[in-house]
C-alpha cells in the first residue's frame, strides 16, 4: 500500500529503452524472457505495469516463497523451460543492476549483463551498458530493428476464449501468439471446443489459428 501511494506521487520510469528492448527480443530474436526479482510479487507487478510492461504472472518469479537468490534465478529458468516448451537453452543471460545479480550469475554459471548501475564496473563486471538503448548491446545479441510490428491489444474478459487466456496469465494478443506458437503439435480431444488447447497442452495448425482468430473476434479486433 505504501508503494502504491508513493508511486502515485512520484511515478516510476523505466531504465531507458527497456520496454522497446523487451519488445525487440520477443519479436526479432530467438529469445525467451522470464523475470526473477528479489521483490515481493505485488510490488514487482505494480512497478512493471506502471512503466507499461505486461507479462504473464507465471513468468514473474518473486521472493514471496523463495529466500535464496540462486534459487530465485534457477526457478525462473525452470519456469521458462515449461512455459515456452524449451527443454534446453544454448545460452542463458541474466540482466541486472545489482551486485547480487552478478554474484548469482557466477554461482549458477550463466552469463551476465550489467545495466544502469555504474558501480557494477567497480566489481569488474565484464559486460556493462548504461541503458538498453546502447547500440553495442543490440549488436551483441544480434537484434535488428523490426521491419514488421505484430498486431497487439490488451485481452479483456469478453468471452470464453479470452477468459481462458487471462486465467493462464496471458494479458495481450502478442503474448497469446507466443504462447500458441510454443504449444507442441498434437490433435485436440475436442476440436469444437477451442479451450481444449489449454487442457490438452497442444494444438494443430487449424486449432491454433482458430483460437487466435476467436480471441481477436471476442475483443473486436479486426487488424
Amino acid at each position: 500500500e505504501l508503494i502504491s501511494e508513493a508511486i502515485i506521487q512520484n511515478p516510476l520510469k523505466e531504465i531507458e529503452g527497456a520496454k522497446n528492448f523487451l519488445s525487440a527480443l520477443t519479436h526479432n530474436s530467438e529469445f525467451d524472457i522470464v523475470f526473477a526479482t528479489g521483490s515481493l510479487f505485488n510490488p514487482a507487478k505494480l512497478k512493471l505495469e506502471q512503466v507499461g510492461i505486461s507479462i504473464p504472472d507465471t513468468l514473474l518469479i518473486s521472493a514471496n516463497q523463495i529466500f535464496s537468490r540462486d534459487e530465485l534465478v534457477l526457478k525462473a529458468i525452470a519456469t521458462a523451460k515449461v512455459f515456452y516448451s524449451n527443454n534446453a537453452y544454448e545460452q542463458i543471460i541474466s540482466f541486472g543492476d545489482g551486485l547480487w545479480d552478478y554474484e548469482t550469475s557466477k554461482n549458477i554459471n550463466i552469463d551476465f549483463i550489467g545495466i544502469n548501475n555504474e558501480k557494477l564496473q567497480e566489481y569488474n563486471v565484464p559486460s556493462f551498458y548504461l541503458n538498453y538503448r546502447d547500440n553495442e548491446l543490440s549488436k551483441r545479441l544480434n537484434i535488428k530493428k523490426a521491419t514488421h510490428v505484430d498486431p497487439d491489444f490488451i485481452v479483456k474478459a469478453m468471452g470464453k476464449i479470452s477468459e481462458a487466456f487471462l486465467k493462464n496469465g496471458i494479458l495481450t494478443f502478442r503474448q497469446a501468439t507466443k504462447f500458441i506458437q510454443n504449444l507442441p503439435y498434437g490433435r485436440n480431444s475436442n476440436k469444437n471446443d477451442l479451450a481444449s488447447l489449454f487442457t490438452d497442452n497442444c494444438g494443430t495448425c487449424s486449432t491454433k489459428h482458430a483460437i487466435l482468430k476467436q480471441l481477436a473476434d471476442e475483443n473486436n479486433f479486426t487488424d
